[in-house]
């Protein structure tokens, strides 16, 4: 699986064929969509979440829900400005609580 992390400053010497360290780029992420013969998943990053958001980069959002408070850190979608209503398509349930929500972004209603 090919891996691409966006970053404006990490550096790492010796990296694995597979992994790719790129900075931000509407025109790459579409390159990497374009190539892709699967889905491309993000994992963490709610400012790198909300940038993808802003410029029109989520197709379709999945949200676990965990029945864990946990306190503070960052918003899901960091600092975005971006409002919408979301259209679900899929909702997973568990024994212990846990929730899989699926969202389909291209169905959703942009607010301003």
């Amino acid at each position: 699986m090919e891996h691409h992390i966006f970053s404006e400053t990490l550096k790492i010497d010796k990296l694995a064929n597979n992994v790719h360290i790129e900075k931000k780029s509407i025109e790459r992420i579409n390159e990497i969509k374009d190539k892709s013969k699967i889905d491309i998943y993000l994992c963490g990053g709610g400012q790198f979440a909300a940038w993808l958001l802003d410029n029109g980069l989520i197709d379709i959002l999945k949200i676990k829900l965990n029945p864990i408070i946990l306190g503070g850190g960052i918003p899901l979608f960091g600092y975005s400005k971006s409002s919408l209503s979301c259209h679900l398509v899929e909702k997973d349930s568990f024994d212990n609580g846990l929730e899989i929500l699926t969202y389909d972004l291209n169905k959703s209603t942009k607010h301003n």
